[in-house]
């Protein structure tokens, strides 16, 4: 349901989504959507990381969504490589507007 979100706590520490996907995947891809209600938290910049256990993680790489203000469309990253995981972590590293929380309306991951 792209009308609701999550949302993390306005703060100027790291913001970040950890997912456990349930078991491991090959995962080669992401689309990311932002909630579109307001033009707070929109996630313009980030790190992926991945890991097989939840608690040692590993950077897969950065990515890049340009434009969210103005066009709130979902917005896909292509891995450099697949890679295998259980568990990702999405790291915010900027947010449309310089906001102090990141918003996700919809997250999902492409196998390869």
């Amino acid at each position: 349901n792209k009308q609701t979100w999550w949302e993390s706590k306005a703060s100027q520490g790291q913001h970040f989504i950890a997912i456990d996907l349930g078991r491991m995947y090959d995962i080669n891809a992401f689309p990311y959507t932002p909630q579109t209600k307001h033009k707070k938290g929109m996630l313009a910049k980030g790190t992926v990381e991945v890991s097989e256990s939840g608690t040692n993680w590993s950077k897969v790489e950065d990515f890049e969504f340009g434009n969210l203000i103005n066009d709130p469309s979902t917005r896909k990253h292509f891995f450099n490589k697949p890679v295998t995981a259980r568990y990702l972590r999405i790291i915010a590293t900027e947010t449309a507007g310089e906001d102090q929380s990141v918003a996700i309306a919809e997250l999902d991951f492409f196998e390869r």
